[in-house]
């Protein structure tokens, strides 16, 4: 006789994994696509909005600016991104009245330990959410970062997360340049791995130059797929 027993969260399988991580890792797989890419001159994060007629995608946020220069997207469960950017934004806030600015490497720690910690406590579950994060360092360097529902992170210079994340950085790493030929490689990444005809407004853009991160108006991501076009 066999029994399918549900191990808590906190508790390791045989083979040393916790199984309810792999579980999110799964659910944040299933997510819709997004990207980064950083260059020397400014970082690019773009992001596939829901493929729903009956979705107003004008109301859908992907990108969430956390403050002057910090930016994030997710692919994966949006409740749970909700949860997570309100608690990273009081924290950002918290830290910014009282040191003045929250860089890049001390966010990605704290956020790290701020997903670890669904992880361990009994009454919480992991996020199903992959993270890509990118911000300001102290010497006005932009930095790109990729977050797992385990809270483990690297730096990466291009990063796709969600439903074909493995084509799409092959596709990325070989057209991989400065700024400009990046946010043009970002949306040629999305049409080309949607599966579907891709129109500006299905996606979201966010940009970090000059050490200012900020969201693309609906015109200037019209304006790119028209250069694209043609």
């Amino acid at each position: 006789m066999e029994f399918n027993f549900e191990h808590t969260t906190t508790v390791f399988s045989s083979e040393g994994k916790l199984q309810h991580c792999d579980k999110a890792l799964l659910a944040a797989l299933k997510g819709s696509l997004s990207v980064g890419l950083n260059a020397n001159d400014g970082c690019v994060l773009a992001s596939l909005k829901p493929n729903d007629k009956l979705i107003d995608k004008s109301k859908v946020i992907k990108i969430v600016p956390l403050s002057s220069n910090l930016g994030i997207t997710y692919s994966g469960l949006q409740p749970d991104f909700r949860v997570l950017t309100n608690r990273l934004l009081k924290m950002v806030e918290g830290y910014n009245m009282i040191y003045g600015k929250m860089y890049v490497e001390t966010f990605v720690n704290k956020l790290s330990r701020e997903i670890q910690e669904f992880t361990q406590l009994g009454n919480m579950r992991p996020l199903g959410l992959l993270l890509l994060v990118c911000g300001t360092t102290f010497d006005n360097k932009t930095k790109l970062f990729s977050l797992d529902p385990s809270g483990s992170f690297q730096e990466v210079t291009c990063a796709g997360i969600g439903k074909n994340y493995s084509e799409s950085i092959r596709y990325m790493e070989k057209r991989s340049e400065s700024f400009e030929d990046n946010l043009n490689t970002a949306v040629c990444t999305l049409k080309e791995f949607a599966g579907y005809d891709l129109g500006s407004e299905e996606v979201q853009i966010g940009v970090l130059q000059d050490g200012s991160f900020r969201i693309l108006k609906d015109d200037e991501v019209r304006d790119i797929f028209d250069n694209i076009n043609n």
